[in-house]
């Protein structure tokens, strides 16, 4: 990766508000070669790139929700995201009640700012 492609990418994390997933996300695009987003080879860069220009905001939001989740431990032992965990977090705690497949545009920023609540008392208690 390029120097001007370190800011262009650190840029794009701070506008989507998760600057602080930098290595989680360099980690995951390398597939657990490096956590340095500097080390990461032309192609790992596009990806991580097309990852956020190429995506809805809903499809962000989704991302970012989940991507909190795998930092919670919130998986299957295959290492995805257990869905139904989540599904059963948003009907129960969030305002709408219903899985996280089902939350509208509009409803995400308000699930985004609830989960990120419960991210950092995670966080914390670590």
């Amino acid at each position: 990766m390029t120097p001007k492609q370190v800011k262009y990418v650190r840029q794009i994390l701070t506008k989507e508000g998760i600057s602080y997933m930098e290595n989680d996300l360099a980690q995951e695009f390398s597939n657990n070669r490096t956590r340095d987003i500097s080390k990461l080879t032309h192609l790992e860069t596009q990806n991580l790139i097309h990852s956020f220009v190429d995506k809805s905001p809903k499809d962000k939001m989704q991302g970012k929700i989940m991507s909190m989740a795998h930092e919670m431990r919130w998986e299957l032992p295959n290492g995805k995201i257990d869905l139904k965990r989540l599904d059963a977090w948003c009907i129960k705690h969030t305002p709408f009640h219903k899985p996280f497949d089902r939350l509208t545009v509009k409803e995400l920023p308000k699930v985004v700012g609830i989960f990120e609540k419960v991210y950092k008392s995670y966080l914390k208690a670590i």
